[in-house]
């Protein structure tokens, strides 16, 4: 009967525990405008991403955590048979946080270490998710195979769950609100 209980009472717990994350599914990334374009032999993409967190994250990032978001890009070459090639593989890497004290929301590309400063969250998300002549790949890179091969490009933007702190990385894996992503867009790679 113990047993019974313990077990009756852990998925109650589990139940409570999934209950706000079946609210708060609505909160996504979307890629709304995606278009590479060549300038100077070398490949460049310009690209806007809305980003919409939710209720959890927001909560969290006004306590002092800091939220660090993924942009992956691929470049994959098309083949006639079911298996693409992977052809290019790029990651860029910001950290957001807020400063109670200035109430100023602070972006660090993690890549290259700038950091910009912005008045509100919507004006710091809006700038990380617009992407201007951002360089992709050297042309000469895609060139060593057959001239009528293709290439696409695939971008996505994600909420990083395993830079969160380890409390919060074990509630985020177990709560919809906080897998905040977007599909992955994909368009061809054209010159």
């Amino acid at each position: 009967m113990r047993g019974l209980l313990t077990r009756g009472l852990a998925l109650l717990g589990l139940l409570l525990l999934l209950a706000p994350a079946a609210v708060q599914a609505n909160d996504r990334f979307t890629v709304t405008h995606a278009e590479t374009h060549l300038k100077g032999g070398v490949y460049l993409l310009d690209a806007q991403i809305a980003m919409e967190f939710s209720r959890d994250a927001v909560e969290a990032l006004n306590n002092g955590v800091p939220l660090t978001l993924m942009l992956d890009i691929r470049i994959d070459r098309l083949r006639n048979w079911w298996l693409d090639a992977e052809q290019a593989v790029l990651e860029q890497r910001y950290q957001l946080t807020y400063y109670a004290l200035s109430d100023q929301y602070l972006v660090r590309n993690l890549n290259t270490g700038n950091v910009y400063s912005y008045p509100s969250l919507e004006s710091a998300a809006d700038a990380i998710g617009s992407l201007s002549d951002f360089p992709l790949l050297d042309s000469k890179l895609l060139q060593d195979g057959d001239s009528e091969e293709q290439f696409e490009v695939l971008l996505r933007m994600r909420l990083d769950l395993e830079a969160l702190p380890l409390p919060l990385r074990v509630m985020a894996y177990v709560q919809k609100a906080w897998r905040l992503s977007s599909e992955w867009s994909a368009w061809p790679l054209t010159p």
